[in-house]
């Protein structure tokens, strides 16, 4: 039983540790271009403002994901390494449910 307990509080503290580590990444733009908004705004996980900067920068979505890259990323990556609500970004982008071994298998 101690060891059922230990195990699981080490468990417990790699999660923890893991979850706070991927919630600290802050992305912010080194510069004002169109492609560096859509790369903030889409890592943010927030789909009025992936929109709102996917207009402003007058392009489609089609664009954004065939030649938008984000930190030598395409930009579909980028959001599903470091992107708050990946799924919901790639939805928006693609028009497609988030599937990980769809992404996964493009690799």
């Amino acid at each position: 039983m101690k060891n059922f307990t230990k195990v699981i509080t080490s468990l417990s503290l790699v999660a923890a540790f893991a979850f706070q580590a991927s919630a600290s990444h802050e992305f912010v733009a080194a510069d004002t271009e169109a492609g560096t908004k859509i790369c903030v705004a889409a890592v943010s996980g927030s789909k009025l403002k992936t929109i709102k900067a996917i207009k402003t920068a007058h392009v489609d979505k089609k664009y954004v994901v065939e030649k938008v890259t984000c930190n030598g990323q395409n930009i579909i990556d980028f959001i599903t390494e470091n992107g708050k609500n990946p799924d919901k970004i790639y939805g928006l982008l693609t028009n497609k449910s988030f599937n990980e071994a769809q992404h996964i298998a493009r690799l």
